[in-house]
Formats: structure tokens, C-alpha cells, sequence
């Protein structure tokens, strides 16, 4: 695929020459598109030739010796002056020393004298052509091999902390080798000192349309660049709707650590004043004197981010600063409560939903200075449980699961309490709404059942005992439900399915009525003939001398 882009590369070319003549015999001479080359544009002197130099990107000059105001000598001279990379084909109609000897000390690769051989010019810009791929396949082979030697450096830094330590949301639990041989296996530069980790949350609380995706990509390498420096090490990876930062350095730098996040914090939200609708929280982890502990730092830097909920006025967040009580979930979110929670889905009953979460916000406000975690935790519980029941009643869980979805994704980006008990309460109204429809399609299931079967098997004989079969349900069971959900017995309904495919082959066939009969299940001829004129209001030989 390289071979051929560079293959289908244009090169641009300038011409120069204060002949128009020349400049156009020039034109006419060489198959440029052959050549997979273009003429950028066309000047008359050497100064014109320099602007053009200034604003385009020009492969090839192809030059007069002799112009007026500047000659081809001296712009080639500006142009290595100004370090550009061409290539020159001087044409010249003397045969002077001077000429020769000025173009070749500044590089000139072709040197053609005037009246301009056909042949040449096109020998020398083939010539010039394959140098130009050359110097480009070269360029471009030690740009990948550099660029591919940084990316493996970078990917087995970020391996690190996106693979050995963290997968996706899930921490593995992993020995954690000597700083020796993590810093030789995946060329870090880890000292003994201070571990913390930094979680940078980007949420788009206005929900705007654009993926922020390549934004913390930004955001990330902005982040490293900020704190590069401070420490031993700092090597950062992507997470969900942000980035996590692992940070090492001395202990003596500890009181530095919050000027440098504050900074980090002022360089970070100017990238984020361009797009609207974004807001950023930081959390700090716990201190960690051991790359062993490297986990838990992990953990405490997102538990920093989720106690925005109870401080919603905090963009940075240390969470060595706030000392939470933490309560089992069970004492608030009993099995009681669990069950209370499960049969209120189950009758469809938002007014008791509403009521249990009253009572669980109750609950947890009567603890002094419980910690935003177990709140986190009691919904959590809440939810898995409104999915036992889901799972139970709703055989087709697509909109279901996309609900649940939904609420991770409010749920991951909300800034206050408030917030996160809404969406809860969203969610549990969108389970109450689906199972709804899904009681209603599992009641209505055999009558769409009996339908398609009569569609199917309408010309064969077809009885109340043989559907209710097809359903697994009495006869008198389907005989009531049937007549509930359409307004017509079964036989009814079968007589006019009936009837439909009998007028089409009356209007459509020139068929017996015998046959017409027989094709749509009857075996007596005057049967159907009385039920033709019954449900079309005359005889079957009449309707097809009106109708067909």
C-alpha cells in the first residue's frame, strides 16, 4: 500500500524563464501526468519565482540561467539560503563557464542548453522523479522506524498500568515485582519515593453531541507534559470518560504536589474552555510509600472523583482530606427493603417505588458523615436487584439492558446526589414501563399465534381444539381470550379469513366454484355458497360477474 501512494505521488514544478515562448514550448514538451508530475505554476523572472517559493511547496524548479532582476543562478542560491530541499534543472542558451560552473556549485542536477532537446528535459526530470521517491521512501522508512521505537516505548509504559495493573474498570490482582525489574521489563523510570495516582474525570453534563474520545487523548498527553519533570515518573492511560495518571517522585517534593495539580489543573481547563458542556474533576489518591501498593492508589484516586457528590463545589479533590464513615449497605438496603423493591416491580407500582427511596434517603441522612461510596454501593445494590426481577418477567431484554446502560452512564457522570437518585428512579420507571409491555405481548402471544397458524393452515380443516393445541392452552381458555382481544369468536374470525382468499380467486380466476370452495377449506359447495351469500350478500357466481 506505501509503494503504491508513493507510486501515485504528484510532483509539483515550477517553471522560470523570462521567454513565454520557452515557458510554453516547456509545457507542450514533457507528458507531465506520465510523469506523475504537475506544473504548479509559471513565472517570468526569478523575484516572481521566490514568492511562489514562499507559498506553495514546489518539488522541482525548472529555471532560465539568464532573467532579468534575478537570475536562475541567484535563485537557486536563495533557495538553498533558505534550506529548501528542491530539485533544479537550469536551461540555459550559452555554453559560458561561468553558468556551468555557478549551477553546479550550488547543487543543480541537470544543466540544459537552449534551443531545449525533447528527449533531455524528460530524461532529466524521469531522473529527478525517481530521486524524489527515493529521498521520500528513505524519509519516510527512518520516520517509521523512530516513530515506531517511541510507540513501543510509550505502549509498554501504558501496558503497565493499563494491563498488568488495571483492566478496563477491573483491577487485577497481581504481584507487584521490585521497581528494578518493572522499570527494565517496561522501560520506566519508577524511584523509591511517593506512588500517588491522579484520576482526571471529563463528563459531558450537557450531553452535547460530540465523542470526547480524542479530546482526553489530548488531555492525556497535556497531562504528562505538565508534571514531566516533577518526579521520577509519570505515565498516564485512558479510561472511561477519562484519564488516570500514576505519578512518582520524592517525598521531599510532597508539599509541591499541590501547586503542580493545581497548575495541571489550569492547563488541562484551557483546552476544555473550547468545548462547552464539559466538566472536569480531579481526584488525588492516597499516599503510598511502596509501588506495591499501586492498587489502592488506583482505588482512592476514583474514590476521590465519586465524593464529588457530597462536595459539588470541589474541582480538585485530595482524598487523604476527607475521613468518611462507611456503613454496610445492608444495615440501609435490608433484605426487607430488597424484597419490598422486587414486588413493587413485579405489580407495577412507581407510587410504592417512590416511597422506598424516600425512605432510604431517610435512612442514610440519619448517619453523620457517611461516605459518598456507600451511597454509590446502596444503588448499586438497588439496581441488581431491579435486574433479578427484569431478567425474570422480560424475555427480550434489548431496550431493557440499553435502560441500564443508560443509568451507568448517568450514573458516571453525575455531579451531585440528587442526580444520581433520579436516574435511579428513571431507570426503575423505564423497568416498570418494559415489563408492562412485556406482560401484555406474553398475554396477547397466543392469540398472534393462532392468527398466523390460521393464515398458514386456513384452506385445511381447522377446529377450536386443533389451535388451542398449537398454544398449549383449553379450548375454552383461547375461546375467551380470542373473543376479548379481537370481538369475534374463533369460528367468526376463521370464516372471514376464509371468505378474504375466496374473493380474491373469485375476482383473480376463471376457477370452478367447486374448486374456489375447496381452496379455501370447504368441502360443500352449497355450505360455501350460503356463507358467501351470508358475508358478501349474494351468491358466489354473482359476486364474480360484478367484481371480476
Amino acid at each position: 500500500m506505501e509503494t503504491k501512494m508513493q507510486e501515485e505521488k504528484v510532483w509539483k514544478v515550477l517553471i522560470a524563464d523570462d521567454e513565454k515562448k520557452v515557458c510554453q514550448l516547456i509545457r507542450y514538451l514533457v507528458p507531465w501526468e506520465e510523469l506523475h508530475l504537475s506544473v504548479a505554476a509559471v513565472v517570468y523572472n526569478g523575484l516572481e519565482a521566490i514568492e511562489v517559493l514562499k507559498e506553495q511547496e514546489i518539488d522541482i524548479v525548472i529555471t532560465d540561467a539568464r532573467m532579468p532582476e534575478c537570475d536562475g543562478i541567484e535563485l537557486v542560491k536563495w533557495c538553498h539560503q533558505q534550506r529548501l530541499n528542491l530539485k533544479y534543472i537550469v536551461i540555459s542558451g550559452y555554453r559560458h563557464f561561468e553558468y556551468a560552473h555557478g549551477a553546479l556549485q550550488y547543487g543543480v542536477d541537470a544543466y540544459l542548453l537552449k534551443p531545449i532537446n525533447q528527449q533531455e528535459l524528460i530524461d532529466s526530470l524521469k531522473k529527478l522523479v525517481d530521486i524524489l521517491k527515493e529521498e521520500r521512501s528513505t524519509r519516510e522508512s527512518l520516520l517509521k522506524i523512530q516513530s515506531q521505537h517511541q510507540r513501543d516505548r510509550d505502549k509498554l509504559r501504558r501496558h503497565f498500568i493499563s494491563s498488568y495493573i488495571f483492566d478496563g474498570r477491573k483491577l487485577l490482582d497481581r504481584r507487584i515485582d521490585s521497581l528494578e525489574e518493572i522499570n527494565e521489563v517496561y522501560q520506566m523510570g519508577f524511584t523509591e519515593g511517593v506512588f500517588r495516582a491522579i484520576c482526571i474525570k471529563v463528563d459531558n453534563v450537557e450531553n452535547s453531541s460530540y465523542k470526547i474520545d480524542k479530546l482526553l487523548e489530548r488531555l492525556r498527553e497535556t497531562a504528562e507534559e505538565g508534571l514531566k519533570g516533577f518526579g521520577s515518573e509519570e505515565v498516564g492511560v485512558l479510561i472511561h470518560s477519562g484519564i488516570l495518571l500514576f505519578l512518582n517522585y520524592p517525598k521531599e517534593s510532597e508539599p509541591l504536589l499541590i501547586q503542580k495539580v493545581e497548575e495541571l489543573y489550569q492547563k488541562l481547563e484551557k483546552t476544555l474552555d473550547i468545548f462547552e458542556g464539559l466538566r472536569m474533576t480531579i481526584g488525588i489518591s492516597c499516599q503510598a510509600g511502596q509501588i506495591g501498593e499501586i492498587h489502592r492508589c488506583i482505588v482512592t484516586a476514583g474514590d476521590a472523583v465519586r465524593y464529588r457528590i457530597l462536595l459539588p463545589n470541589q474541582d480538585i479533590i485530595w482524598y487523604d482530606r476527607h475521613q468518611y464513615q462507611q456503613v454496610p449497605v445492608e444495615q440501609i438496603f435490608t433484605p426487607e427493603r430488597r424484597e419490598l423493591l422486587q414486588n413493587q416491580l413485579r405489580a407495577s407500582s412507581m407510587d410504592g417505588l417512590r416511597k422506598l427511596l424516600f425512605e432510604l434517603r431517610f435512612s442514610i441522612k440519619q448517619y453523620r458523615n457517611i461516605s459518598p461510596l456507600t451511597i454509590y454501593y446502596i444503588l448499586q445494590e438497588t439496581v441488581d436487584a431491579a435486574m433479578e426481577v427484569f431478567e425474570e418477567l422480560v424475555e427480550q431484554r434489548a431496550d431493557g439492558f440499553s435502560m441500564f446502560d443508560t443509568f451507568a452512564e448517568k450514573e458516571d457522570s453525575a455531579q451531585e446526589e440528587e442526580s444520581l437518585w433520579q436516574a435511579l428512579l428513571e431507570l426503575l420507571d423505564s423497568c416498570i414501563e418494559v415489563i408492562g409491555r412485556e406482560l401484555v405481548m406474553q398475554q396477547t402471544k397466543p392469540i398472534r399465534v393462532i392468527k398466523e397458524y390460521v393464515e398458514e393452515h386456513f384452506a385445511e380443516s381447522i377446529t377450536l381444539e386443533l389451535v388451542s393445541e398449537q398454544v398449549n392452552l383449553s379450548a375454552n381458555y383461547v375461546s375467551a381470550i380470542f373473543r376479548k382481544e379481537t370481538g369475534v369468536t374463533f369460528s367468526d374470525y376463521l370464516t372471514a379469513k376464509r371468505m378474504e382468499h375466496a374473493v380474491e380467486l373469485l375476482r383473480k380466476t376463471d376457477y370452478p366454484i367447486a374448486q374456489v370452495a375447496e381452496y379455501v377449506g370447504y368441502t360443500s359447495v352449497k355450505y360455501f355458497c350460503r356463507l358467501c351469500k351470508k358475508t358478501l350478500g349474494m351468491k358466489p357466481s354473482e359476486y364474480r360477474k360484478l367484481y371480476s
